[in-house]
């Protein structure tokens, strides 16, 4: 049995249940992660739904799907430890990251689920290799609603495990 230094019945900090002003502030940053997502998803459907009126589609699809599901592999063994994610994809990412991180920074100073929301909407911009693949599919569905749902399906099963992480 686990005994406090401030007594046998005493829980630790990382064992207590978070507030309801914390855990509303948690939801909130990440309902802001989610709403980035889905607004890059839809970037992405919509860019794919222009290729699909393009001349000659299917070329333009099968090449579209073989480059997304190699960049699917390729963040799969990079996540497995293996260094064969191209480094101008990092780049690219990291570029895109400088531009938002003062704002992303700012909005660390609000107070509330208002600063929250803020702060997950920015950090829902941060490079992220799981990311790319999931926007490479949303490429690829063709319109911008099939790639609003895609990013938002991502982020919400991205949700259980950083809701438990963040708690």
């Amino acid at each position: 049995s686990f005994v406090s230094p401030r007594g046998p019945h005493a829980t630790s900090t990382s064992a207590r249940a978070p507030s309801l002003g914390a855990a509303r502030q948690h939801l909130a940053y990440h309902a802001g992660r989610l709403i980035s997502y889905t607004v890059a998803g839809t970037l992405a459907g919509g860019i794919g739904s222009a290729a699909w009126f393009a001349a000659h589609i299917l070329p333009l699809q099968q090449i579209a799907f073989a480059l997304s599901s190699l960049m699917l592999m390729l963040i799969g063994l990079h996540l497995a430890g293996v260094p064969v994610l191209a480094h101008w994809l990092e780049h690219a990412g990291a570029r895109v990251w400088h531009v938002l991180q003062p704002v992303a920074r700012s909005t660390l100073r609000l107070r509330g689920s208002t600063g929250a929301l803020l702060a997950g909407t920015a950090w829902g911009w941060v490079p992220c290799g799981m990311v790319y693949g999931m926007l490479t599919a949303a490429l690829m569905s063709g319109d911008a609603l099939s790639g609003a749902l895609i990013a938002l399906s991502f982020g919400m099963g991205t949700l259980p495990g950083l809701l438990s992480f963040g708690w």
